[in-house]
């Protein structure tokens, strides 16, 4: 193999290192952010990875007004949180098949909000997991790993982080 091309190759498996490295303190922030807005103030922050900011309701919402998916849209349009139901009047004057189609809309909207409330509880426990495996990883690479092998290591992970002009949390 020619030493240029394992260079680039090497180049490429630090590269993806980092990437890696990267993506994983910024979840680790955004599950910090995740739980503390929920434990400060009872809400949600948005789903979409990257987003951190709080859902736009209380209850149905799965995410912020930049990112509202085309129901969660109309749900806005609607007050739909804010506004007390009132179920629309059976008149029979009305289509029974108009009926129907407000009567599964209805039911789809009740399970798109049941869908939206399990997404942010499943996020909540993930960002649980996810600190608590960090913390645990942090303490094995504490008792397993020679102190001076720790210390690259965080040397080596902040000069890359510098490197890149990385603004995050530091491990």
């Amino acid at each position: 193999m020619h030493w240029l091309t394992m260079l680039r190759r090497l180049s490429l498996l630090a590269d993806g290192a980092l990437a890696n490295r990267i993506v994983e303190a910024e979840r680790l922030k955004t599950a910090e952010l995740r739980l503390d807005l929920y434990d400060r103030e009872g809400r949600h922050m948005c789903l979409m990875p990257g987003c951190r900011n709080p859902v736009v309701g209380r209850l149905i919402f799965a995410h912020c007004e930049r990112h509202l998916e085309s129901y969660e849209q109309r749900w806005l349009k609607e007050e739909i949180e804010t506004k007390p139901y009132e179920r629309p009047a059976t008149d029979e004057s009305v289509h029974p098949t108009v009926q129907m189609a407000r009567k599964g809309l209805e039911e789809r909207d009740k399970q798109l909000a049941e869908q939206n409330a399990s997404k942010k509880m499943d996020a909540l426990a993930e960002a649980r997991e996810l600190l608590s495996k960090a913390a645990q990883d942090r303490a094995e690479r504490y008792a397993y790993l020679p102190a001076g092998l720790r210390q690259r290591i965080e040397e080596t992970a902040k000069t890359e982080l510098d490197a890149v002009g990385w603004e995050g949390i530091r491990e």
